[in-house]
């Protein structure tokens, strides 16, 4: 493999005269130090009331991606046979597009495009980061009605936080280890407004080590 950097980045270059020749000035961009010379832009991207954190992997290989955070934090066991069983049955209908949770409990979508740097087109690339959130405006209350879904205890939990002195509150914020950037993302990328966003993280937080608490019992007794 050549070390010329006009070969090892074709796709990057080629996408950032795309984005100057267009005035797209919202995405960062990072280089990274791997084998495969990748570059990775970064951005946010409005889906209804929300803001999407979109990253586009672009480097050396036959495949360029596209992975966009739909849902902060968001799944739990109480939700996870809904979210499950919605994102399988878009997974079956929409073949280059992956839903998945992973390991932090975020919803995800990763979209992988064949493309080597000799065929990149910019400009179609481009279109298919278009298409992806026109996807996502379409799908969005059906997502989120799956995300947001509350048991009613649950409900019941919420309601109590709300009732709860401002003081306290924030207590449990720093006991349950809320921070304020997960505050943030439930405002950026879940929609909600900031007084809420604060309520649901901490419920959040609650139902996970709900989750996690009611497994390790689980497994004591097996």
């Amino acid at each position: 493999m050549t070390d010329n950097k006009e070969v090892i980045r074709g796709k990057a270059m080629k996408f950032d005269t795309f984005l100057a020749m267009n005035d797209i000035t919202y995405f960062s961009r990072e280089e990274l130090d791997d084998p495969m010379h990748s570059v990775v832009y970064r951005a946010h991207m409005g889906v209804n009331n929300r803001m999407q954190p979109v990253q586009i992997f672009l480097d050396d290989s036959a495949y360029s991606m596209i992975k966009v955070l739909i849902a902060y934090q968001a799944v739990t066991q109480n939700n996870k046979p809904l979210v499950l069983d919605f994102i399988n049955g878009l997974n079956e209908q929409l073949k280059s597009f992956k839903y998945y949770v992973d390991g932090q409990q975020n919803l995800c979508l990763d979209i992988a495009v064949v493309n080597d740097a000799e065929h990149f087109d910019a400009d179609m690339f481009y279109q298919m980061v278009s298409l992806v959130m026109m996807h996502l405006k379409e799908q969005d209350a059906k997502i989120m009605e799956a995300v947001n879904y509350l048991s009613e205890t649950q409900k019941q939990m919420l309601q109590v936080l709300k009732d709860t002195p401002a003081e306290d509150v924030d207590k449990m914020m720093e006991h349950c280890a809320v921070s304020e950037a997960d505050v943030q993302q439930m405002i950026v990328v879940n929609g909600f407004k900031p007084e809420e966003a604060k309520f649901r993280a901490l419920l959040t937080r609650m139902i996970v080590v709900d989750d996690a608490n009611a497994a390790a019992e689980a497994e004591k007794e097996n």
